[in-house]
């Protein structure tokens, strides 16, 4: 990393942190511990950066739309009802979805405040954790947020390294932001580390692994508790199968390798 003050490259690692050795600066952007043999893992921890955008907004409403994950109140909220939205509604829309983002701006910039304080409570060990379980860098150290008036919990979108959230999270507000986040580092590791490329049996085991990693390894959210009722009927089988492969793992790599040849699925390891 580079030192944002002095511009050098170089840095002491510190048993309280990691500084510039040319000027001192502490560079806060980076966690260390040392709990790997005698190695000092060093992670560049991510940076949430929160947004409010129409063109975002409409994606949102698409997506919630297709999938019905759309909040109760989003009619109220957007201030207009829609069942399809055509390619030529698309600019009415997007007046539409500006005007609201006026009206809603105080309590926008209110959640965001609050998001961003609950937030900041776990980030390092976070970031840090899952990368350390799997082995695996962040692919983007700045992950834009937008929030939406009309997502029912959240989206996201993992070739840009964006996620959408319902303003309105309070509680579950840092399982959410937690949980669109692990599946930007996932469908990554998936497409970096095996040579098939992400498919429909990846998105299954994604939802159940995402629960595994966040609540049963993590155990930083005091307002969820593993539990295999989590699970809708169409996952639990999957999600028994996986479970036991998950408590005997030595490592997230050897996990992903067993959990697939345990559902019959052939996918090869690429070392490359």
């Amino acid at each position: 990393m580079t030192c944002p003050d002095c511009g050098s490259n170089e840095k002491n690692l510190a048993s309280d942190g990691v500084y510039c050795k040319k000027c001192g600066l502490e560079l806060d952007e980076l966690v260390t511990l040392k709990d790997r043999g005698k190695t000092l893992s060093v992670v560049q921890i991510p940076k949430l950066i929160w947004k409010a955008s129409s063109k975002h907004e409409l994606f949102a409403l698409k997506l919630g739309l297709k999938h019905k994950k759309l909040h109760p109140l989003w009619e109220q909220r957007l201030g207009f009802t829609v069942d399809y939205l055509k390619p030529e509604h698309k600019q009415k829309a997007l007046q539409l979805i500006n005007l609201a983002f006026d009206k809603h701006k105080p309590e926008l910039i209110l959640a965001k405040k609050k998001l961003d304080t609950n937030w900041q409570e776990i980030n390092n060990k976070f970031f840090f954790e899952i990368e350390n379980l799997m082995n695996f860098k962040w692919p983007n150290y700045d992950i834009d947020v937008f929030l939406s008036l009309c997502a029912k919990y959240g989206f996201h979108n993992s070739s840009k390294n964006y996620i959408i959230l319902q303003y309105s999270l309070e509680k579950i507000g840092n399982y959410v932001i937690a949980h669109e986040l692990f599946h930007i580092i996932y469908r990554s590791y998936v497409n970096r580390f095996f040579k098939e490329k992400f498919t429909p049996i990846d998105d299954k085991m994604l939802k159940i692994i995402a629960v595994f990693v966040l609540l049963d390894y993590l155990n930083c959210f005091s307002e969820m508790k593993f539990s295999m009722d989590i699970f809708q009927d169409e996952y639990k089988q999957i999600a028994t199968r996986l479970l036991e492969i998950w408590k005997q793992k030595t490592s997230f790599k050897e996990f992903m390798i067993n959990s697939y040849k345990s559902l019959g699925h052939n996918k090869k390891w690429v070392s490359y």
